[in-house]
């Protein structure tokens, strides 16, 4: 993906790409290993982050075990996020309503910054082509622009959250409401050394 988004953002084959594969920690890593690059001097400046494309990812049970053995030895290996926020809550006693009270604290800022505007120059729009069947089941696509996060929720409130069942574990904590949303999405950030 890296040396794509270089090609093509770049139109030169002179500014090499790299791809980490972390999962969840992917965007976050690659701003590590480009700041301790510049740190020791065999950069000055760098484009790194992440992206993840959920859409892709079949859904509905189907789970991606690249080994049998191993998720039969050792099922946590092969944990989602939601087994692991479960296992975190549970190891640092997390309780529902502070996992709701922080989600729902999210929602907020975050529906707040969409308001103020605070990421606007910082959001690149992208034209999205989408086919799907009108009411009449017949074939249609339309263009619409991305421009804004989907995932916050204004009308989300305490009451409607604690009303969600967990969905990891049948007595768990984590829900639809208090966990990460499934989504596609990309943030990058230009990580430069003080003499750049």
């Amino acid at each position: 993906m890296a040396r794509l988004i270089s090609l093509m953002a770049f139109n030169t084959d002179k500014v090499s790409g790299m791809t980490v594969n972390r999962y969840c920690a992917s965007g976050l890593e690659t701003i590590s290993i480009a700041a301790a690059k510049i740190h020791a001097g065999m950069a000055n400046c760098i484009v790194a982050g992440g992206a993840e494309s959920m859409s892709l990812i079949p859904m509905g049970g189907w789970r991606i075990v690249p080994h049998a053995g191993v998720a039969l030895a050792h099922p946590d290996h092969y944990w989602g996020m939601g087994l692991t926020a479960e296992a975190v809550a549970k190891e640092y006693k997390v309780s529902r309503e502070d996992q709701d009270a922080f989600a729902l604290n999210s929602h907020l800022k975050a529906i707040s910054a969409i308001k103020e505007g605070k990421f606007k120059e910082e959001i690149v729009p992208i034209k999205i082509s989408e086919t799907y069947l009108d009411e009449n089941e017949k074939k249609k696509t339309r263009d619409f622009i991305i421009d804004t996060d989907e995932g916050p929720r204004a009308d989300t409130t305490m009451d409607a959250l604690a009303k969600l069942k967990p969905v990891f574990d049948a007595k768990g904590f984590v829900t639809a409401g208090n966990s990460s949303q499934t989504s596609d999405g990309a943030a990058f950030v230009m990580v430069v050394s003080e003499k750049f």
